[in-house]
C-alpha cells in the first residue's frame, strides 16, 4: 500500500504474488489476500489470466470521489468550526504559515505534508465516527489525487490560499463560511 501511494511502484507494474512473497518472507496465502484487499480498495486491478497490476485512477474515479468528498468535507469543515478548539486552528494557521515560506522556497513537499494534516484535523474535530469511518474509506485514493495535484507546481500556492480561507472561517466560529470554503 504504502509503495502504491507514494508511487514508489508506479501505475500499471504488475505485481507478482511469488515475488512479493519471497521479497517480504511469506506464503503466496497472505499476500494474495493482501492484493484482494487492495483491489477492494482501488489501489490494484486483477485481470484474469494476465495477473494483478498497481491500478491508475480514471477521471471518472476522479470525479466520483470528489463528488463525495465536497459534500462530506463540506460537513465536517461546518461542523469543525462549532467544535475545533482555538488552539488546534492556531495551530493549523501556524503550520499553514510555515508551508507557505516552504513552498517559495522550492519544497512542495511540505504543502502535501500539510494539506493532509488540515484535512485530518477538520475531520477527526466534527467527533462524528461515521463521518471519519466513510471518509477514511476514501482517503488513500485521494492521497493519489493529492501526489499529483501537488506535485504540479502552480497549483500548490492556490491550495494554500483554499486552506487559509476555510481556517480563517473556521476561526470565526463561521460554520456556512467554512462549509463554502471547503466546498469550493
Amino acid at each position: 500500500r504504502r509503495n502504491i501511494l507514494d508511487a514508489t511502484i508506479p501505475v500499471g507494474t504488475a505485481l507478482s504474488e511469488y515475488e512479493i512473497a519471497k521479497e517480504i518472507g511469506v506464503s503466496r496465502t497472505p499476500v494474495r489476500e493482501a492484493l484482494k484487499r487492495l483491489g477492494h480498495e482501488g489501489l490494484v486491478r486483477s485481470v484474469a489470466r494476465r495477473g494483478t497490476f498497481v491500478a491508475d485512477l480514471s477521471m471518472r474515479d476522479i470525479v466520483e470521489i470528489y463528488q463525495v468528498r465536497i459534500q462530506l468535507e463540506g460537513l465536517a469543515a461546518r461542523a469543525a468550526a462549532e467544535r475545533m478548539e482555538s488552539a488546534e486552528v492556531d495551530d493549523l494557521i501556524a503550520e499553514l504559515d510555515k508551508s507557505e515560506k516552504q513552498v517559495k522556497q522550492g519544497r512542495l513537499e511540505s504543502a502535501r505534508d500539510h494539506d493532509r494534516r488540515l484535512h485530518k484535523s477538520i475531520i477527526e474535530s466534527t467527533s462524528n465516527g461515521r463521518l471519519t469511518q466513510i471518509l477514511a474509506t476514501l482517503e488513500d485514493q485521494v492521497h493519489r489525487i493529492r501526489q499529483r495535484a501537488m506535485s504540479h507546481a502552480p497549483r500548490v500556492p492556490a491550495s494554500l490560499a483554499e486552506h487559509r480561507a476555510v481556517l480563517q472561517a473556521i476561526k470565526k466560529r463561521d460554520g456556512a463560511a467554512a462549509e463554502k470554503a471547503m466546498r469550493d
